[in-house]
């Protein structure tokens, strides 16, 4: 904690997925949330996907075959929030 009322959460994610024989795809994600606890009620401010992926996506291509895949993926993004404790 930053002190008795103020906090910093960190969220980091990493994937290493293997696509294919020898051929990898990395993605990292980075997410941050500051909470302010008082008696009553904490108040969270979240910054999620803070690199702004957008996307996942690889292709594939071989003698045989190829192929595609595409994954979208919600944008960076701040979030208020407020919880009442009575």
């Amino acid at each position: 904690p930053l002190c008795k009322v103020l906090s910093l959460e960190t969220l980091t994610e990493y994937y290493h997925n293997e696509i294919a024989q020898k051929e990898f795809k990395d993605m990292f994600f980075q997410d941050f949330t500051l909470i302010f606890k008082a008696k009553h009620f904490d108040l969270s401010l979240a910054w999620n996907n803070v690199f702004n992926n957008k996307s996942y996506s690889y292709g594939i291509n071989n003698t045989l075959s190829s192929s595609f895949s595409n994954q979208d993926i919600r944008g960076r993004e701040l979030m208020l929030s407020f919880y009442y404790k009575p």
